[in-house]
């Protein structure tokens, strides 16, 4: 179905804010400015500005103008351990996961020292994209030992809970540690969570502990756009 008109120039004025043309708090130009550029009337141009207030892109301010919002989400696991699924919805936020790999795989030294295992042990690497209101959010690669943990393969973790599956084999995740690094989208990454290349993630190591045993190991690319991370101290 062909778009009309106000769609298109709602999509065009989305990928301004996803570039950060127009950053967060600045204020876009005016309708008739950009009815000007777009060559077309006050009210399509309103009514592309309204689709994308309706979606918590924009925010209106009376007597001042049109602004981009701040709707990154506030990312608190540093400090608890909780489902992607599970902190999304309590947040008020639609979760959605899409399975992008599941395989086995030769295990890479990297992950074969946070595990303990031995060098080129068999691990099942699964790679899932997830979203935040239909947002592109993080990147995430898992990997867990197949010895043991066969049971995992051919589940269809789009619609299926990781941590759910390792509950009901008896293996609960109770404990993590997490390393925070920054690192720069390349084009496989920016593609997926449809950034531009070069953009900058928030990149996490985390090590899943079953009673003190290493489990699990993931590496997640955070869009740097939609999130933020909140860390809490105690001063001692």
């Amino acid at each position: 179905m062909k778009k009309k008109l106000y769609e298109i120039i709602r999509d065009d004025l989305l990928e301004r804010i996803k570039e950060s043309t127009y950053k967060i708090d600045e204020m876009i130009p005016k309708e008739t400015d950009l009815a000007l550029e777009y060559g077309v009337s006050r009210p399509t141009v309103r009514q592309a500005i309204q689709s994308l207030v309706d979606e918590g892109y924009l925010d209106r301010v009376k007597g001042k103008g049109t602004f981009v919002k701040n709707n990154k989400i506030t990312q608190d696991f540093t400090n608890i351990i909780k489902s992607f699924d599970d902190d999304m919805k309590a947040k008020g936020i639609r979760p959605k996961t899409k399975l992008i790999s599941s395989d086995l795989v030769e295990c890479p030294e990297r992950v074969a020292n946070a595990l303990h295992l031995k060098s080129k042990s068999k691990v099942i690497k699964i790679c899932r994209l997830r979203y935040a209101d239909s947002i592109p959010a993080v990147l995430v690669n898992t990997y867990l030992p197949y010895e043991g943990l066969e049971d995992l393969m051919g589940i269809d973790y789009s619609s299926v809970s990781l941590y759910t599956c390792l509950d009901q084999l008896g293996y609960k995740i109770n404990k993590v540690s997490r390393i925070l690094e920054m690192k720069i989208s390349d084009e496989l990454s920016a593609s997926l969570l449809n950034i531009a290349c070069g953009d900058p993630l928030f990149f996490f190591k985390t090590i899943g502990y079953h009673n003190d045993l290493p489990l699990e190991y993931s590496e997640a690319w955070y869009n740097g756009n939609v999130n933020s991370f909140k860390f809490d101290i105690t001063i001692s």
